[in-house]
């Protein structure tokens, strides 16, 4: 199995546990809570648990079967509040979301969920200009 390093992010997590700093406080005075949910494959449309920079579409005969590059996904709330979602794959990858609450409470969010949707974002981008500039193409020649 490959070893895969510790996400920086994981690293000042750890640090800021050990310092005792809001981060800290806020998990000491939260009630966590976890469970897994596992996310559809090869469903007629795509899991809503799924982002959709991690949405897979494979075109079957005579439609579409949509799955999720994770296979599983781990809400964890505090106080009732969701904190972060964990993607996870059975090779060992794994990405982790944070929501709004946690970012107010660790000032950042996860350095591969950013890059992963950025990419999401950037390709949609593209195709839609491309779409936008074939169009314009084909309906500018007639009279």
């Amino acid at each position: 199995m490959e070893r895969r390093p510790v996400p920086e992010l994981q690293l000042r997590e750890r640090r800021d546990l050990h310092a005792n700093t809001n981060v800290s406080n806020a998990l000491a005075v939260g009630t966590p809570s976890a469970e897994n949910i596992w996310l559809a494959q090869w469903a007629p449309a795509p899991d809503p648990n799924c982002l959709p920079q991690y949405v897979t579409r494979f075109d079957g005969i005579g439609r579409a079967k949509y799955g999720c590059q994770y296979v599983g996904m781990i809400p964890v709330h505090i106080d009732g509040q969701l904190w972060s979602k964990t993607y996870w794959s059975t090779d060992g990858g794994s990405v982790t979301a944070f929501s709004a609450y946690a970012q107010s409470a660790l000032g950042v969010q996860g350095v591969k969920w950013i890059g992963d949707l950025q990419a999401y974002q950037a390709a949609h981008a593209a195709a839609a200009a491309a779409a936008a500039a074939a169009a314009q193409a084909s309906g500018g020649g007639g009279d």
